[in-house]
């Protein structure tokens, strides 16, 4: 084999890892827009309930999606600055 195969070769092993986290990334943004899509119903949905116990409940859901979405972000950035 040529040296640049053999260079192309090990190029792809240790660029597998970053490979792997870029699409750890593009994962994890489907995922944010779709709660991103789902806390926007909940809060249309919250804003238009007139009972209170219903209203309390969606707001419990509401916040966990917050939650959940932050969280993912936060998961981003790290994966991001681990890629660099």
């Amino acid at each position: 084999m040529k040296l640049q195969t053999l260079i192309n070769i090990l190029n792809t092993f240790i660029n597998a890892g970053k490979k792997k986290q870029r699409d750890q990334i593009v994962s994890i943004k489907i995922i944010l827009k779709k709660l991103k899509k789902k806390e926007f119903a909940l809060k249309q949905k919250m804003y238009n309930e007139k009972d209170k116990k219903i209203r309390r409940h969606l707001q419990r859901e509401l916040k966990i999606i917050t939650t959940q979405r932050k969280k993912g972000l936060c998961m981003v950035k790290k994966v991001k600055n681990r890629v660099k």
